[in-house]
């Protein structure tokens, strides 16, 4: 729907001859409110209007000229017909002057529940030839949490005077006060200065500044006797905004503050200090004396640090002679007897006592040993779920545990993982059910041996070893590790190698050329060598997967850089 002609008439009539269009039933004659083109000084906007006004919350003002509010409306009585109420009067907000942050609150026409035409113009909206961002936004109902937004094109066919904020609709949505008339218009409403007020500041009038001087934060080049404000050092300006205040303070990072007796902020004492320096701000001592010390401050600031100890021995609290208990201070001797398999030397030089033992030959040891390679069978028959399985030994090192399915060794952290606390092994792969799974490691042997054990014959660290010829030496150039064997390396002379060597990576490039690959050690033979490819077990031998030549392995298949390859082997001491 749209205006009517005889609406659309009127309004424009009633414009010109300066009436508001309340009522179709009202001639100009019967229109008692007044309407008008701003043309008058006291009703010109003189200041410049923001393109875009601010409207992220209510009584936003932009450039200190527009203000965005929430605006009510009451039915102008007499306005009604047959059809329902048809004009009605914006007010501003009878809680304004709480809320606004217009300098002008409080003075008329910026006053709580100021109906708008009753300004005659004082008061006005800012319309929408200044931008499509002034259209004024009306809406109905009671909660202001949920309101239904009146829009342009409604049934009700409605118009808005943005000069004296009256609200018209041609066809009212009920009769009587219907709960979808109009009750707040979001628009924006001037709280510039009008023309009349800014001639009158520059011509002198009313009192205002003829022949001032101007502080400002920037530069203005319209001021003729303008000065900008210069923050110095020491000093910062905080500029709270527009019809707000701007903050200058000492800056505390560069100036300390005297507040009472305590300083804020750094503060250095180019001159020095003096007076007794013993307390802090509490009252506590900011130096505390151990036992049998004192200090004391004088008036120059020196602190004089003492002893109050009897002369005697120092540097221990006690010591026990026999039964006797000695005091740190006593005056008596004390005397260090060496017991057996030891022996005591002194140094007068620095005040030192070394003792050192005397015993030689065999001490037991408390060892944790590395026994043979164990075969464990998990199941000879997977059921079609896996629960982890606890081995019945304790494996040692960790990383010798191997997991085997129907032959096919598994990768770790990949096919299964190992729990050294609970020695638990669970399978993560999906082996089919009734499948023979079976884990190798080499045990752990634990407790207290002596060179007599039959246990021992790898890994103690010892220097020689005698027999009924004479006296073989052992390479001390490191301590046999975990797994290690005596490998006789010349009649008088041996060292520590691996029994075997687990998972080691051959070196060699993976870049689907090279085919050879070489290992630290050379295994004994092709039978005490398995090569794995990804988790799986080569063959060994002329015309298989791998050949072995001393120490190097030669591929049928060069290798690619995503390949994994682990050998273990037992390698060839002789």
């Amino acid at each position: 729907m749209a205006f009517n002609s005889a609406t659309e008439r009127d309004l424009a009539l009633k414009k010109i001859v300066g009436k508001a269009h309340t009522s179709p039933d009202k001639e100009i004659a019967n229109e008692s409110l007044s309407s008008g083109l701003t043309i008058s000084s006291q009703t010109v906007f003189g200041e410049a209007i923001p393109e875009t006004p601010s409207k992220d919350a209510f009584y936003k003002i932009t450039g200190g000229t527009v203000e965005y509010l929430q605006l009510p409306v009451v039915f102008i009585a007499g306005t009604d017909t047959d059809s329902g109420r048809h004009s009605f009067a914006i007010k501003l907000p009878d809680d304004y002057e709480t809320n606004s942050l217009n300098p002008k609150s409080g003075t008329p026409p910026f006053v709580n529940g100021q109906i708008i035409h009753e300004t005659l113009g004082g008061a006005q909206l800012v319309p929408t030839s200044f931008g499509s961002e002034y259209e004024a936004v009306p809406y109905y109902g009671e909660s202001i949490s949920s309101l239904d937004r009146i829009y342009p094109l409604d049934g009700r066919d409605w118009s808005l005077d943005y000069f004296n904020g009256v609200f018209f609709q041609q066809d009212p949505p009920g009769t009587g006060d219907h709960a979808q008339n109009p009750t707040y218009i979001n628009a924006c409403v001037y709280v510039g200065d009008t023309l009349d007020e800014v001639i009158s500041g520059l011509s002198g009038g009313g009192g205002g500044v003829t022949d001032g001087s101007f502080i400002t934060i920037e530069s203005e080049s319209g001021m003729s006797k303008e000065r900008k404000l210069s923050i110095g050092t020491g000093l910062t300006g905080v500029d709270a905004g527009e019809n707000s205040t701007y903050q200058i303070a000492v800056d505390t990072a560069l100036v300390p503050l005297l507040t009472g007796s305590t300083f804020t902020g750094d503060v250095s004492f180019n001159q020095g200090l003096s007076g007794s320096l013993q307390t802090l701000q509490d009252g506590s001592s900011y130096l505390v004396a151990g036992n049998d010390i004192q200090i004391q401050s004088g008036t120059s600031g020196q602190l004089t640090i003492s002893s109050t100890a009897s002369p005697g021995n120092v540097g221990f609290v006690s010591a026990v002679a026999g039964s006797q208990t000695l005091a740190a201070n006593t005056s008596d001797s004390i005397t260090f007897a060496a017991g057996t398999g030891m022996e005591i030397s002194g140094d007068s030089g620095t005040n030192t006592l070394t003792f050192i033992s005397t015993i030689t030959g065999s001490v037991e040891n408390q060892v944790v040993k590395t026994g043979n390679l164990k075969e464990e069978v998990l199941t000879a028959s997977s059921p079609a779920v896996l629960l982890p399985f606890i081995l019945s030994g304790t494996p040692h090192p960790e990383d010798s545990v191997a997991v085997y399915v129907n032959g096919l060794r598994m990768s770790i952290d990949v096919d299964f993982t190992y729990d050294d606390l609970a020695k638990s092994i669970t399978i993560t792969a999906d082996p089919q059910s009734q499948s023979r799974i079976t884990a190798t490691y080499t045990e752990e042997v634990t407790g207290v041996v002596s060179d007599s054990d039959a246990r021992l014959s790898d890994d103690r660290v010892a220097k020689s070893l005698r027999t009924t010829t004479g006296t073989v030496v052992i390479s001390d150039s490191s301590a046999p590790a975990e797994g290690q064997v005596l490998i006789a390396e010349t009649p008088t002379h041996a060292g520590w190698g691996d029994i075997l060597i687990f998972n080691e990576v051959p070196t060699g490039a993976k870049n689907d050329v090279n085919t050879d690959f070489g290992l630290s050690q050379a295994p004994l033979q092709e039978t005490d060598l398995m090569v794995f490819v990804n988790g799986l077990l080569q063959k060994i031998g002329i015309n298989n997967d791998v050949t072995l030549s001393g120490n190097t392995l030669t591929f049928a298949v060069p290798p690619n850089q995503n390949d994994m390859i682990l050998a273990t082997y037992r390698p060839n001491y002789s």
